[in-house]
């Protein structure tokens, strides 16, 4: 299983304020070490001015790993998920020779709910509603 590397896909933005994307880094990180695997962050964004997912790839293979996971942060299954990492993911495996195994979009789920719910009732009584 030590040949076993996830690559954790944001979209990114090119925002100039460097918070806009330090959250993905940070949930990457926070991902690599429930997994304990290796794990790399790209953006999907090449505007980000953060590492890409062919990038990514890239280093995980550069260090032995033959297997990569793609775990795209995206709610629902859009042109990003079904057109766009299809596609790099394509090519990826063609110019590297790695295996990439692509996860589903995050999608409706009872976990993110709650986090949501969370941050509703943090607005709602602040407002002492």
């Amino acid at each position: 299983m030590r040949d076993l590397a996830v690559v954790v896909l944001g979209h990114g933005s090119r925002a100039t304020k460097p918070e806009a994307n330090d959250a993905i880094e940070e949930l990457g990180r926070m991902v690599g070490d429930l997994l304990d695997l290796p794990t790399a962050v790209a953006f999907l964004n090449r505007d980000s001015g953060r590492k890409g997912m062919e990038e990514a790839c890239h280093e995980a293979v550069r260090q032995g790993q033959s297997t990569l996971v793609i775990l795209p942060l995206f709610l629902a299954g859009g042109v990003h998920v079904t057109e766009d990492i299809p596609a790099m993911v394509q090519e990826v495996e063609a110019s590297l020779g790695c295996r990439c195994l692509v996860a589903r979009p995050i999608g409706a789920d009872r976990g993110l709910a709650k986090v949501i719910v969370e941050r509703a009732r943090e607005v709602i009584q602040g407002e002492g509603l």
